[in-house]
């Protein structure tokens, strides 16, 4: 990964790297410190818009690294007893906006609000289980040109209207769910790609999901 500043940052199988053009600096998880890595090798990297690294190691843990001080943070560990920390093993992030990163788990996922100075806001739990999300599995989430919020599921589709906390599940019927996996928008339109060769388009005007006629049995 190249960073905002030129950087290369690597995932390794023995710690995180740093390129600067001339040397390499080398992040370890050491001994003691509660905020470093517990499996030094590493699954996944990527930089949200403020500059900080995310990271996935291969034990499902996921960290917060600020390039600037060089500060590692976990994401299941707060030395604060109330704080919500993620405690479901992290698979996937996902950038959702400047302010909002997405972590995807084995069961739901969680958004991390980010103020501009950088630390987190606020970190909130999403689950069928609580009732903000159709599935646990998600497989996509999007914001729209409109700033509503989208999660594609393996059991239908859950939508957030722009600054509302309450969900909207579509093609989360019993006996009726349908996976979804993948999504385009244009002006006028939202198409999601679903399991079996269905193509849906949403009209953004009359917020009306129409089936689209596609030649395939596949998964879009």
């Amino acid at each position: 990964l190249q960073d905002q500043k030129g950087y290369m940052w690597f995932a390794t199988w023995d710690g995180l790297n740093k390129f600067d053009g001339r040397h390499f600096s080398v992040y370890k998880g050491e001994a003691g410190d509660p905020n470093g890595f517990t499996n030094n090798r590493l699954n996944n990297l990527v930089e949200d818009h403020r500059g900080y690294l995310w990271i996935i190691t291969n034990d499902f843990e996921v960290y917060r690294f600020n390039p600037i001080d060089e500060k590692m943070r976990k994401m299941s560990y707060s030395p604060n007893k109330n704080d919500v920390v993620i405690n479901q093993p992290v698979r996937q992030i996902e950038i959702i906006d400047d302010d909002n990163i997405c972590i995807l788990t084995l069961t739901g996922c969680y958004i991390a609000n980010i103020s501009k100075d950088g630390p987190i806001n606020n970190l909130k739990y999403y689950s069928q289980e609580n009732g903000l999300l159709a599935g646990d599995d998600v497989r996509a989430v999007m914001k729209d040109k409109e700033e509503n919020l989208w999660f594609l599921t393996e059991k239908g589709i859950t939508f957030y209207k722009k600054d509302t906390s309450s969900p909207q599940h579509y093609f989360h019927q019993n006996l009726n769910e349908t996976a979804f996996s993948s999504f385009l928008e244009t002006s006028t339109l939202i198409y999601f790609g679903a399991e079996n060769g269905q193509l849906w388009s949403f009209n953004k005007k009359s917020s009306a999901f129409n089936l689209e006629s596609v030649k395939s049995a596949s998964t879009i």
